[in-house]
């Protein structure tokens, strides 16, 4: 008996139903160059990040709100330090603890935020906004 396959935006609106969910990784998908699927190979999908990434990545109305939920509302919700928060953030983002002066901008930011939540997301922006992770990730 064989599973009937199961387009991975059906699969993701199954386990976190969000309205509207499908078209916003479809457009995230087509940003990113989704490939054709004309060939075998990994060669049809870019290598390299490009404006509408960019782009995408800073303004998408989406993107931002779902940055201010999930993980971040948990953090600011919880009753665990800065240090921990930022390097969760990190390691979700970057797989990487942060380095000293990373660490140190984040503390910063969070300490001149008006709210631990909005300092959680921006930095949470920013990491997700860095070349580090737009290649890698």
């Amino acid at each position: 008996m064989t599973a009937e396959p199961v387009r991975i935006l059906a699969f993701v609106n199954h386990i976190a139903p969000v309205p509207g969910i499908e078209a916003d990784l479809a457009r995230a998908f087509r940003v990113f160059g989704r490939p054709e699927r004309t060939a075998v190979c990994d060669c049809e999908r870019p290598k390299a990040p490009a404006l509408p990434q960019t782009l995408f990545l800073m303004t998408d109305e989406s993107l931002l709100a779902r940055l201010k939920s999930g993980r971040v509302r948990a953090l600011a919700g919880s009753d665990r330090c800065d240090a921990e928060a930022v390097e969760e953030l990190f390691i979700a983002a970057l797989s990487r603890p942060p380095s000293e002066d990373e660490a140190r901008s984040a503390f910063d930011h969070l300490q001149a935020s008006p709210d631990r939540a909005s300092g959680l997301a921006d930095v949470l922006w920013a990491l997700i906004n860095t070349r580090e992770f737009v290649l890698n990730h």
